[in-house]
């Protein structure tokens, strides 16, 4: 037998689990779809038990199809950002999982802003990110305020918050273990960038109790084991591209595009930007690896949103080919993200297409543009 490392990836649209051998070789790989429930343009949902299912058969799928061949010495875990969930002591969900596109608490960041002007320059030197409706904080504040399933676990003391990475691992691994990595704890507006923990006053703004959250651990360390096997690493899908071509040279920017667009570029240190994220790349029990992060809310989720605007299954490449100069697509899918972090507009062609080809070409067009 050969020694191996599995990969898990739980994305937006798919959960997929990938073998390597040590040089980092793909030996096995397999995906299930999963379903994303845009209620509106603002209320953007999934459902938890599904994703959980997802993870568990990617997983089995991979223990079968390579039974002897593959001695698997650990596991990693990357999971979407900034997508959350509520549930209770057994692992049950008592909400859906509010996805990292969700942007229904807008109003009440605006209030926040309103009144305490100073506030976005204190959480962006806190945090590295912009005071905005897409990260946890405001999003647990609405599931204690307007769920009543997470209302009656608050008041027998039955209440798990957490990113949907700490959901998974606490049905997934022995023991149900209440953690979070510092990646996907670092998108919810409440970890500090500095003391690598949860941050008492902006624990105070939103009005979450500390006890309601997850323990928090650097993303390599050891979690517990799923199935007898060590998980050794676990991340944000968009902190662990950062390594997707090896160890990134000081010179390079890693652009990762799925539901949405990612450029990723490593730092020596936390820089707070005021039109970019600061964020990390990695952690352990020594140190923390930095980045500057650009995104792009629509990418795949812009595609996906135009198909079922159009109502056609059409082939991307084709489209792309067939149309030579692309009308102009205001691309505000899932909101405008760097520089400018606002709502916008909904969407909508600037034109109206002639084909449904060149509609969906001037969305993958402003995807590029947007990226570059």
């Amino acid at each position: 037998m050969i020694p191996g490392i599995l990969a898990i990836d739980q994305g937006t649209h798919a959960s997929r689990a990938t073998l390597y051998d040590l040089s980092g070789n793909a030996l096995e790989s397999v995906e299930k779809e999963i379903a994303l429930n845009r209620i509106s343009e603002t209320e953007i949902e999934q459902d938890p038990d599904e994703i959980l299912v997802s993870v568990k058969t990617v997983f089995q799928k991979i223990l079968k199809n390579n039974p002897e061949k593959v001695n698997i010495q650990g596991i990693g875990i990357a999971t979407q950002r900034s997508s959350l969930i509520a549930w209770n002591k057994a692992g049950n969900a008592l909400s859906p999982v509010i996805s990292w596109q969700d942007r229904r608490t807008r109003n009440e960041i605006q209030n926040i802003k309103l009144l305490n002007p100073d506030i976005e320059s204190v959480v962006r030197r806190k945090t590295g990110l912009p005071l905005s409706p897409h990260y946890g904080a405001s999003k647990f504040h609405w599931l204690l305020k307007h769920n009543v399933e997470v209302q009656k676990a608050v008041a027998v003391n039955n209440l798990r918050l957490g990113p949907l990475v700490s959901f998974l691992m606490y049905n997934l691994l022995d023991g149900q273990p209440f953690q979070v990595d510092h990646a996907n704890a670092s998108r919810t507006l409440l970890w500090n960038m500095e003391t690598g923990e949860w941050d008492e006053d902006l624990l105070r703004l939103f009005g979450i109790d500390k006890k309601l959250l997850p323990k928090c651990k650097p993303v390599l360390a050891d979690y517990g084991n799923w199935a007898g096997i060590p998980v050794k690493a676990v991340s944000g899908d968009q902190n662990a591209a950062v390594f997707s071509e090896g160890i990134p040279g000081e010179d390079m920017a890693i652009i990762n595009i799925g539901s949405g667009a990612f450029i990723l570029k490593p730092t020596e240190s936390f820089i707070p930007h005021e039109k970019l994220l600061s964020g990390i790349s990695c952690t352990d029990h020594h140190k923390m690896y930095y980045t500057l992060e650009g995104t792009v809310n629509g990418a795949a989720t812009a595609i996906n949103w135009a198909k079922e605007k159009i109502q056609e299954n059409i082939d991307l490449d084709s489209a792309i080919k067939s149309s030579k100069t692309p009308i102009l697509f205001i691309n505000t899918v899932g909101g405008l993200g760097s520089p400018l972090w606002k709502s916008g507009p909904e969407p909508y062609w600037l034109d109206e297409p002639k084909t449904p080809e060149e509609a969906l070409a001037a969305v993958a067009e402003s995807i590029v543009f947007y990226s570059r």
